[in-house]
Formats: structure tokens, sequence, C-alpha cells
């Protein structure tokens, strides 16, 4: 049956392709509101970027039949394990570059830099996967010195082709650089390209200077706690490009339904007049669309995504770091000034309690796009219910907050 599933998804690849195309051309029309477009290009996107590591991962547990009766067996499936959670990041992110796709037509990602991605990815996956699949390989033999030298090896080779890659997509006068000087301008972080640049390419020479020099499972473990922090970036601003576009719809489809409300009261007043004056009239009034974009989404619905999505990002890279940076770890055992109240947990009453405060200011917001502006209430109902939603946010965050103090009912 996997089998079957796996054909079935590799035949339908070209229809995959061709359906991500004719979902891009129609979502960008004007007059777009429904948030199914990009579900399907969410979809689709996933459909091409994992069907070459879900192969990967089939002959991996095919392999695990035999693992514990041959090492040769658990060595290979240990390889293709490494070689598709690699492929798995970056084809998923090359199918989302593609043109009229996800990050060109949903994410609005500007469509140049995207082909340099896409075009760049192409060959730094064909290096990486290999040497993750040998490293992969090499990690799960018994023989000690096959790690340390083709696993080292492989490992080395495979750093220095992100570390290519890197300086070729971020170098301050490359194209990606010189797309960005003419798009975005000087703000704080274009003036920080050239800090950007060093640490993306500096990070992977670091780590195959410290295998080169012995300290190679200490290198692989900063590798992966790396990957695990590129997946975090990537689906941070995934999610928000999404969360943005899904807003966009709703302010146009709201645009649209009072465009047509209001078109609808003028023609009835105009027929009133016509009446009363005993020469009825037919009048054609025009929709006029208001253009929306993400500047013109509500300051408090993408303040509260903002601060969440920053807080989001802030929690997964403590857990991402916390088992290879000891002064992480502490923090589950520091108390705050003999309290009981450990720094682990203060962090966390402090995280609960910022939220607690966006939400409760931005709340309203959110609400009216989402909820209240499909309701036939009026806006004292309205004012009613943001008040007792507010109401609820301080309850649950104010419970949230004590129990990360240590404070609970029986105290």
């Amino acid at each position: 049956l996997s089998m079957i599933v796996l054909f079935g998804l590799g035949v339908s690849q070209w229809r995959w392709r061709k359906q991500l195309h004719l979902v891009g051309k129609q979502a960008v029309a004007s007059d777009v509101v429904s948030f199914s477009l990009t579900s399907k290009a969410v979809l689709i996107t996933l459909m091409l970027g994992l069907f070459w590591p879900l192969v990967m991962l089939y002959v991996a547990w095919r392999l695990g039949a035999f693992a514990d009766s041959s090492e040769l067996a658990g060595a290979l499936r240990s390889g293709f394990i490494g070689g598709a959670i690699v492929l798995a990041t970056m084809e998923t992110f090359r199918q989302t570059c593609r043109t009229q796709g996800l990050a060109d037509v949903h994410l609005h990602w500007r469509l140049e830099t995207l082909k340099i991605i896409r075009r760049e990815l192409y060959w730094l996956m064909s290096i990486v996967v290999p040497t993750a699949f040998l490293v992969g390989v090499m990690n799960a033999v018994s023989e000690v010195e096959w790690q340390g030298s083709l696993g080292r090896f492989a490992f080395i080779v495979g750093e220095a082709a992100i570390a290519v890659f890197m300086f070729l997509l971020l170098k301050p006068s490359g194209p990606v650089g010189a797309s960005w000087a003419r798009h975005e301008g000087p703000n704080w972080y274009y003036r920080l390209r050239h800090l950007w640049s060093i640490l993306a390419v500096g990070m992977p020479i670091i780590l195959l200077i410290m295998a080169a020099a012995g300290y190679y499972y200490a290198a692989k473990q900063l590798s992966v706690r790396l990957q695990a922090t590129v997946w975090v970036i990537l689906t941070v601003l995934i999610i928000r490009g999404i969360v943005l576009r899904w807003l966009v719809l709703t302010r146009r489809r709201l645009a649209i339904e009072q465009a047509r409300q209001a078109r609808e009261e003028r023609m009835a007043k105009l027929r009133t007049e016509g009446a009363a004056q005993g020469t009825p009239k037919e009048i054609d009034v025009p929709i006029e669309e208001q253009k929306v974009d993400v500047s013109a989404i509500s300051e408090q619905t993408s303040r509260l995504f903002g601060t969440a999505l920053t807080i989001a990002t802030a929690v997964a890279m403590y857990f991402v770091w916390i088992d290879v940076m000891p002064a992480l770890t502490r923090l589950k055992d520091v108390s705050v000034g003999g309290t009981g109240v450990t720094a682990a947990g203060l962090g966390m009453a402090v995280i609960a309690a910022l939220l607690t405060v966006v939400a409760i200011k931005n709340i309203p917001g959110l609400l009216e796009i989402t909820i209240l502006q499909k309701l036939p209430i009026d806006s004292g109902a309205r004012y009613a219910i943001n008040t007792v939603c507010r109401y609820l946010i301080i309850l649950v965050g104010g419970l949230i907050t004590a129990n990360r103090l240590g404070i609970n009912w029986s105290s």
C-alpha cells in the first residue's frame, strides 16, 4: 500500500506543478477574497517538496526490518533518514520559491530573489544531501575509524558547500544584496547586511574547522541545532506571510461587502426619490473596490500576530539550544531571590504576562475582522463581546502567570 501511494504521488508530480501554476494565476486577481487558494498552494508545495524525502524514509523503513541482523542495513537506514531530513528542508523551501508559487504570489516575496535562491539551492542539494547520507551511515557503523575519517570528511565537504552557498546568496555586492538595497532602502537590517553575511558564512566555516581539529562530535551537535534554527526561522517567515495574506483577503472581502451595501442603499434612496417625483429611476452604480494591501491591515491585529510570532520564535530557539547551552540548562535550577521560583519559571511568567497585555490591547481588532463583522449585531453588542473577551484573557493570562510563579489555589 505504501508503494502504491508513493507511486501515485510520483506520477502526479507534474499535475501538482501545473495546478500550483494555475492557482497562482487565480490568486493574483484583484477580486480574490477566498483563502482557499493559499491553502491549496501550501498543500501542493508540501506535496512537491516532501515526495523524495518520503521515498527515502520509505527505504529506511524497509531497511529497518533487517537492521537487527545486519549492521550494513542499520547503517544505510540511518543514512537515508539523515539525508531525508536535509532534503525535506531544502526541497520544500525550493518548491516554495517557485514562480507563481507560494512565496511569489501568496507571500509576495520578490521574484528575482526567489529565482536566485532556487537556482543556488539546486547545486547545494546535490552536495549536501549525499554528504548527510554518508554522515548518517558512518555514525551508525561500529568502527570508530570510519566515523573519524570518511564521516568527518563528508561533514566538512557539506559545511564548505553551505558556506559557499551563503556567501553567494548573502554577499552585499551580490544579486540578492542589490535587490535588497533597491526594494528595502536604508533600514536597520539592511545597514547590518555585512554582519548577517559574516554570521551566515562564518558559522559553517567554524563547524568545519572544529571537525577538522578533532571536535567532530561537538560540530555535529551544533550543526543539528543550526539546522533546527533554520527550520524555525523559515517556518516563522512563512507563517507570518500566510497570516498577512489571510488578513489582506479578509479586509478585501469586508471592503467589497461594504461597497456593495453602500451601492444598494444608494440605489434604494434614488428609487424612492424617483417614485416620489412620479418618474421611477433605475440607477446602476458600480462597485468601487477598495484596494487593500499589507499597510491597510488593522494595526491591532498585525501587532498581536507580530508579538505572538516573536515570542514563539524566542521560545522555540530556547528549546532548540537548551541542551547544548549550559547557561540555559541551569535556568531550570537557579532560584530567584530565594523565593523558590526558578529563572526559567520567571521567564515563562514574563512571557505569559506580556502576551496577556498585548492580547488585551489588540484582541478587538482581530475579533472585528474575523467574527463580529459577520454577525448581525450593533456596536453596543460588539463592545460587550470585546469586554467579555478581555476579562477572559485577563483571567486565563493571570492564572498561567501565577502558575509559572508557583502560585496556585491552595496557596
